[in-house]
């Protein structure tokens, strides 16, 4: 049987829009695979980086080199906080020793990445991660701890906030799909 050539550019139209669907479908299950193995890429990173943050090793110098908080180091914007400090008490230090702690890892996360600014953890969940504050609000939307793509980005501050929580009453953290 002899086509027309309607019935031609028919089928080649058909076969052509059947290519094309089947090319867009293979682009995004390769979209999909990428997304998520960058997530999981990020994830793994983020796991690791929040196992040696909690470890007491992960700081430079040793515990006991960590100076004590003292009352002149607390920042005065916050209310009553030097009267609340002043009943502490050697038994009662391990707060103020663990505040030093937190500052020391801190500190540690700075010399992985200079932006780094805190750690955020809220137990029962599975937020356990870096904040970082840089002067490009969009930068750790789209970019991980270390400065790598990533879907996932990292948690971060508001580029106009000063870089000491401790100034600011409320601070917001940005994120998303971590």
């Amino acid at each position: 049987k002899v086509m027309s050539g309607k019935q031609i550019a028919f089928n080649l139209f058909r076969y052509g829009m059947m290519a094309l669907f089947i090319g867009i479908f293979i682009y995004c299950v390769y979209l999909v695979a990428a997304e998520s193995a960058s997530y999981a890429r990020t994830g793994t990173m983020y796991s690791d980086l929040a196992n040696q943050y909690a470890s007491d090793d992960f700081v430079v110098q040793s515990q006991s080199e960590i100076p004590a908080l003292t009352v002149g180091a607390v920042p005065t914007a916050l209310p009553d906080y030097e009267s609340r400090l002043a009943g502490i008490t050697p038994e009662t230090s391990q707060t103020a020793t663990s505040g030093a702690l937190a500052r020391a890892k801190i500190e540690r996360l700075k010399e992985m990445n200079a932006e780094a600014v805190g750690w955020i953890n809220i137990p029962g969940t599975d937020i356990d991660y870096p904040v970082m504050q840089t002067q490009d609000n969009e930068y750790y939307l789209t970019h991980d701890f270390n400065h790598e793509q990533s879907f996932a980005g990292c948690l971060f501050f508001e580029s106009r906030i000063s870089d000491t929580v401790s100034e600011n009453m409320n601070t917001v953290v940005y994120g998303h799909n971590m």
